[in-house]
């Protein structure tokens, strides 16, 4: 595993380097180890993750702003890790939670079974359930490590934790324009284009967002359970139902099992879906997407 830093003073870089081994430390209790192949601090962190992925559209300040990412290429994995992180806002503890957060995805890309299947309808409903599992998986996961190895954690770990929270629940209960623009656009496809394609590309960062910050949210939430009192808050929201408290459920049962076999929640993901307009259905022609109203 290679560990490249592009930013600060040559003992800066020393530092950094040393606090990223711990990742290697991780990889070595594993067998086989997550394929992680480089780390990186870059100077620019959106910049790198495009020409690590090929892209040039990425943007880490997307609602919130992102500080890792995790890209997989054809000879293995690379975590990627923003210059932010070594601000004073971070600091080791903080660090530690999120550098176990993306190797936790980095291992879950062997854990995880195969999505291979005919039906393309069921391959885009398993891969969108396995990638929220994924995420609610790494967060709670980085949570427990990390206070595992940190009984008392620092003021800066607790500040963080709540911040994001907040960030997470407000895009929740207090703006409402996620779910005004996606009524939007499906106003627009019935009334205008009746363009498929531009709706779910349209729709699909409202979807993004509003999807994780559920997981986050949730992840937060059953990691500590005083925190449970903010599910009245959150039930506010216009995203969060019967469909969504069942598809919780379920990952919540998964995680406690430990059982990465998630096809039995094939028909929660479908219904979670429908809370943003999409059902998807093989046809002759190929995919087909149902725009339905919310």
């Amino acid at each position: 595993m290679e560990i490249i830093v592009e930013i600060g003073t040559e003992e800066q870089r020393r530092f950094i380097e040393n606090e990223l081994r711990t990742i290697e430390i991780m990889a070595g209790h594993f067998e086989p180890p997550p394929p992680i192949k480089r780390v990186i601090v870059p100077n620019d962190f959106d910049e790198k993750v495009n020409e690590i992925q090929g892209t040039n559209h990425y943007q880490s300040l997307r609602g919130h702003r992102a500080v890792a990412k995790n890209v997989t290429t054809n000879d293995g994995v690379y975590l990627v890790f923003s210059k932010l992180l070594y601000k004073d806002e971070h600091d080791n503890i903080t660090r530690l939670q999120i550098y176990v957060h993306e190797f936790v995805h980095a291992y879950n890309k062997l854990r995880f079974p195969s999505l291979e299947t005919e039906s393309p309808s069921k391959h885009l409903y398993l891969s969108n359930l396995y990638t929220l599992f994924d995420e609610y998986d790494a967060n709670r996961k980085s949570f427990e490590i990390t206070e595992s190895l940190f009984p008392k954690v620092s003021h800066r770990y607790k500040l963080n934790n709540r911040k994001y929270l907040k960030l997470f629940i407000k895009s929740l209960i207090e703006d409402s324009k996620y779910f005004r623009q996606i009524s939007n656009e499906i106003l627009k496809f019935r009334l205008r284009h009746i363009d498929v394609d531009r709706f779910l590309k349209d729709i699909d960062p409202c979807f993004d967002e509003i999807s994780k910050s559920i997981i986050y949210t949730y992840a937060y939430i059953d990691h500590c359970l005083k925190l449970k009192k903010l599910e009245s808050f959150m039930m506010k929201s216009k995203f969060i139902n019967a469909k969504t408290i069942s598809l919780i459920e379920f990952y919540r049962n998964k995680f406690e099992l430990g059982d990465p076999n998630l096809f039995d929640g094939y028909e929660l993901i479908k219904r979670f879906m429908e809370n943003f307009g999409m059902r998807f259905e093989d046809t002759p022609q190929g995919l087909y997407c149902h725009v339905l109203n919310i």
